[in-house]
């Protein structure tokens, strides 16, 4: 899609950031909340990120967008799983567990390699929570 919009002239469209970054595209400065145009980073989505907060609650409405945190990029949002839990865990069950328990802990560190921010570390925290109660470790 990015180089059929940078082959047509005065087009415009949207892909994630890592397609955009890689690409060499040009990229567009949002007005967010707090009213600042801001440019897509991994600084201004980590900004949107941690703005999200608090994250007091395990919602499934929790997103980044728009938030008036200073610095933030406006459309930005979280991406989730949806973990099925059972009575009595199986090998299965237990190895998805213990990669979610790495992407939440070690996995944090090749978030930017791959064109995503790491999460802050109060959700990382009720993140791991909620893990332990898909299996007990």
């Amino acid at each position: 899609m990015i180089a059929k919009v940078q082959a047509t002239p005065y087009a415009v469209g949207f892909a994630d950031f890592y397609s955009v970054r890689n690409q060499s595209a040009s990229l567009a400065a949002i007005q967010n909340r707090a009213g600042v145009c801001q440019l897509p980073s991994l600084q201004s989505l980590a900004a949107a990120a941690t703005g999200a907060g608090p994250y007091s609650q395990f919602k499934s409405d929790l997103d980044a967008i728009d938030n008036a945190a200073p610095g933030a990029y406006p459309i930005t949002g979280f991406s989730g799983l949806i973990i099925p839990s059972y009575e009595k865990p199986d090998k299965q069950e237990a190895g998805i567990a213990d990669l979610l328990r790495y992407i939440l802990t070690d996995g944090q560190t090749l978030a930017a390699n791959s064109g995503y921010v790491a999460l802050p570390p109060e959700l990382v925290e009720l993140e791991l929570k909620a893990l332990s109660l898909l299996r007990p470790h």
